[in-house]
């Protein structure tokens, strides 16, 4: 299994961003859990915020099959909403800049994670911007990244309390 939560955090020690601008990695519950995380860290004003729920899927490509595993980033970086218009903006373009430095590490760390059978989807990475409402003060992003590696997904016969596996399925049929 791949923790992606010790490779973003290695990676966010990496970057000049992240310790320049001082982002703090924390988790959270989905996006309902974003406002209590964020309240419990108030000592930092950045923070890249990784669910701590994943959503998955299995599937089959060109013969094999595959567990997708979908990781939700939520950047957020404070700012002083009387100072005005500019004030927001300015700190979600913070965001979206250290969205696309995650992006472009990711994309160089392709090559890498994929010897290890770990395939990145990088057609797309869509991301959704919170609203300057959704948190007091706050202007924040998120985006996904998804994350598929090979499942051996071959009948176990020892998994099964199975006699006979010769099974007829009329008996199933209306």
């Amino acid at each position: 299994m791949f923790n992606f939560y010790a490779y973003l955090s290695d990676i966010l020690a990496e970057n000049h961003r992240v310790r320049e601008e001082r982002w703090r990695l924390t988790t959270c519950s989905g996006l309902g859990g974003l406002e209590g995380a964020l309240q419990n860290a108030r000592t930092h004003a950045r923070h890249v915020c990784l669910t701590d729920t994943t959503d998955t899927e299995i599937f089959r490509r060109a013969g094999g099959w595959y567990l997708r595993e979908v990781y939700t980033l939520f950047l957020c970086s404070q700012y002083n909403a009387r100072s005005g218009e500019h004030t927001y903006l300015q700190a979600l373009g913070e965001c979206r800049a250290l969205q696309q430095e995650i992006i472009s590490r990711l994309l160089y760390d392709d090559d890498q994670l994929r010897r290890n059978l770990l395939f990145l989807d990088l057609d797309t990475f869509r991301s959704r911007d919170l609203g300057q409402d959704f948190l007091t003060d706050t202007a924040g992003l998120y985006f996904q990244v998804a994350i598929d590696r090979p499942q051996d997904l071959r009948f176990n016969p020892e998994a099964w309390d199975v006699q006979q596996f010769t099974r007829t399925f009329d008996g199933y049929f209306l």
